[in-house]
């Protein structure tokens, strides 16, 4: 049956591959999808069936019956390993047992696997060096245990010792372990100190054991205690054997003072049927008319040299020489091991004889009909029934899980990600075109609405200024009349400064209005209208932008003094009698009083201009009134010119990067929506090939269970359907 049960779970696991490389298909297409949380969830949802599936698949490539050993302390679990192995897999001593699971096998030579609570795994074939790791891992788990008693916590090996052994795996070269032979699990004893982590350790085996044995002395088969967990154990085993360790060596004292084999010794179905009739649970006792537990005594013991004693007996006419042509037993050393339960001399003969010559006969020890029972057990149809149902079941579940998958919501939403993912491309694309358009524009002379706005406003806001600066320059004249400064100190003193100020005060104002001109929306609408649709297109913030730009413009225009521009010829002077008698033309009476035309620095007192200069002040006035004008005019055109010109090479600047960003920007999204799109398409064909997966699977699922026997009833949500046209559309469209 073992050969049948390999079969099958070697025909269902090629069945679910093909189910799991397509369900790897999806995740591996979906998974850089999972930025929405529909997109998490199909993650979610196809590791988790990726998991179950990879959990079965492991399960049926690697078939095996685990049967594990409960019991309490001293009750003779590690004596009975050695009897079902035919070999001493395990040390019997008086020692406390280190709480770890112990997992025996058949292998070609002893090796000893440890796996701590922190992952670490190491290995040896040393059983001295096992031997030597156990005992100080006892040690220091004591303390450990100490410290967490101190500070009143509970003990969590994880937290608190890492590195503590959670489970040893023991290969040993055991015939009656091999092939069909079941792995043997020993457990930590019941009722200990050092017990902890005691569920999770034995729940992993609610799905592969094939069944428990629970060991317990006779002396201790009557208190109630030892069964207060004994419930829990037949809900998470489909079969328990309860095994009564008798003590087929104990006497009695009869009444004339001799000793007599005691009633456990005589007769040990009599302990059990005072069990059965006076302590036993109705919850045992239902499990045991149901089938689910059978109870036997044994004199585990005496079974034990026996089957040791014959395995010797085979190991020595199977001796090897080992190089020094010395005999070497194929038996392997006693290893330490936590189970350790009654004394080193139950395997020997109480007289110190060998094993062999104490069982030379045929000990009717009760083991064999043990032995057969859990045989049949094992390898029997109920076993191979209860496996392949079993796994049958936990197929159509995943298969179910995945059914739900493809008919989910999320894959829908993944297909209307698509739609938002193609006009997110075509967007990008168009968006690509038009900023690639625009950077082939020139900027400034699209700004010609903004520059006949910036000089009428910059004129308008300067017509105050500019009253004051003809007010000023009158002032200045008259100011001059009234003191004995030169002419050309008139001039570099008084209207230099005025109109230079005048200019400053222009430029100002033409900054700030261009400034406010150009950085306006007004503005930011009027280019959108000039430039056409690709402005609207690529929607840049024009007056974030501008703004933006004025913030880098390090000066203004150059500004240089402005010239006078009111020669001395035009001043009008005066002659004296002496100057009409030595006949000095006007020319040579202004020299003498102004000094030279291109010079005229002599200072001319106020009496003197009040005298000889009292027509020029009509004079002045008008040329100072039209230098003035002319000045502004020219400063107005020429400042709104440069200041307009700086401020749109500015913006148009700006433009030229926040364009080649654009252009880099929508390239990045036109290409990434095209990997998503494209691997969306991928997707929806790995989804498409699951879905067939998935009903193929069904269907040869069904066969494999008619061909068994096992009625399989297609789950209801089997009728909806999960035909191609279920399954959304994901592929991108043509451009």
């Amino acid at each position: 049956m073992k050969t049948q049960l390999r079969i099958f779970g070697q025909r269902l696991a090629a069945e679910l591959a093909p189910l799991r490389e397509a369900l790897s298909a999806v995740g591996a297409e979906v998974e850089p999808l999972a930025i929405d949380e529909f997109g998490r969830r199909i993650l979610q949802q196809a590791r988790a069936a990726a998991g179950s599936l990879a959990g079965l698949t492991a399960k049926l490539e690697d078939e095996q019956a685990y049967v594990v050993l409960f019991g309490p302390l001293k009750s003779g679990k590690s004596t009975l390993m050695n009897a079902i192995a035919s070999t001493w897999v395990s040390e019997v001593s008086p020692l406390p047992a280190y709480p770890c699971m112990v997992y025996v096998s058949h292998g070609d030579r002893p090796r000893w696997t440890i796996t701590r609570w922190n992952g670490t795994v190491s290995g040896s074939g040393d059983a001295r060096g096992v031997a030597a790791v156990l005992d100080e891992a006892h040690r220091q788990l004591a303390t450990a245990l100490r410290r967490s008693e101190r500070a009143g916590m509970d003990f969590e090996p994880a937290r608190d010792l890492p590195h503590a052994i959670r489970r040893i795996d023991v290969r040993v070269p055991a015939p009656a372990l091999e092939g069909a032979g079941p792995v043997l699990v020993d457990t930590p004893g019941l009722y200990t100190r050092m017990r902890f982590g005691y569920d999770r350790l034995t729940r992993e085996f609610r799905e592969t054991a094939a069944g428990a044995i629970f060991v317990v002395k006779t002396e201790n088969l009557f208190l109630e205690q030892i069964f207060d967990e004994f419930e829990d154990l037949l809900r998470l085993f489909s079969r328990i054997f309860l095994v009564v360790n008798i003590d087929g060596s104990k006497r009695d004292l009869a009444p004339d003072g001799s000793l007599a084999p005691s009633i456990e010794a005589r007769d040990p179905r009599r302990v059990l049927e005072a069990f059965e009739s006076l302590a036993m649970s109705s919850e045992l006792e239902r499990a045991r008319d149901e089938g689910r537990l059978s109870i036997h005594a044994i004199d585990l013991l005496a079974a034990a040299r026996r089957r040791l004693a014959r395995a010797a007996e085979a190991n020595v006419a199977h001796a090897v020489l080992d190089p020094s042509g010395e005999a070497e037993s194929l038996a392997p050393s006693p290893i330490v091991h936590s189970g350790g339960e009654g004394t080193e001399s139950e395997v020997a003969d109480t007289n110190g004889g060998a094993p062999s010559a104490v069982v030379s006969g045929v000990v009717s020890d009760g083991f064999d009909r043990f032995i057969d029972e859990l045989s049949r057990h094992l390898d029997g149809s109920e076993h191979a029934r209860l496996f392949v149902a079993d796994n049958i079941r936990q197929a159509g579940a995943a298969l179910e899980m995945l059914r739900e998958i493809l008919r989910g919501d999320d894959l829908a939403q993944l297909a209307a990600r698509a739609d938002q993912l193609d006009a997110a491309r075509e967007l990008a694309q168009r968006r690509l075109k038009a900023a690639a358009r625009l950077q082939q524009i020139d900027w400034e002379p699209h700004f010609a609405r903004q520059r006949e706005e910036v000089e009428r406003l910059t004129r308008e806001r300067t017509e105050l200024a500019q009253a004051g600066t003809l007010r000023r320059a009158a002032d200045e004249l008259s100011r001059w009349f009234e003191d004995d400064r030169s002419f050309a100190a008139l001039l570099r003193e008084g209207l230099v400064p005025t109109l230079a100020e005048a200019r400053d005060q222009i430029l100002e104002t033409a900054t700030d209005v261009g400034r406010r001109v150009i950085g306006s929306d007004v503005s930011a609408a009027a280019l959108r209208q000039e430039v056409g649709a690709d402005l609207y297109e690529i929607d840049l913030p024009l007056a974030e932008i501008a703004r933006e730009a004025f913030g880098g413009l390090q000066a203004g225009p150059a500004r240089t003094e402005p010239e006078a521009g009111v020669p001395a010829r035009l001043v009008p002077v005066r002659r004296r009698l002496t100057d009409w008698l030595l006949l000095r033309n006007a020319d040579r009476v202004r020299w003498a009083v102004l000094g030279p035309d291109e010079a005229p620095e002599r200072p001319v007192a106020a009496s003197v201009k009040s005298k000889r200069l009292a027509g020029a002040a009509a004079v002045l006035g008008r040329a100072f009134e039209q230098r003035v004008r002319r000045f502004l005019v020219e400063a107005l055109g020429r400042s709104t010119r440069e200041v307009f010109g700086l401020h749109v090479q500015a913006v148009a600047g700006a433009l030229r990067g926040a364009l080649g960003q654009a252009v880099e920007r929508e390239a990045a999204a036109s290409h990434d929506a095209e990997t998503r799109l494209a691997r969306l398409a991928r997707l929806r064909d790995a989804v498409a090939q699951l879905s067939t997966e998935v009903e193929l699977a069904g269907l040869h699922c069904d066969a494999l269970a008619a061909e068994m026997g096992v009625a399989q009833p297609p789950p209801e949500a089997r009728e909806k359907s999960t035909e191609e046209s279920a399954i959304p559309s994901l592929a991108p469209r043509e451009t």
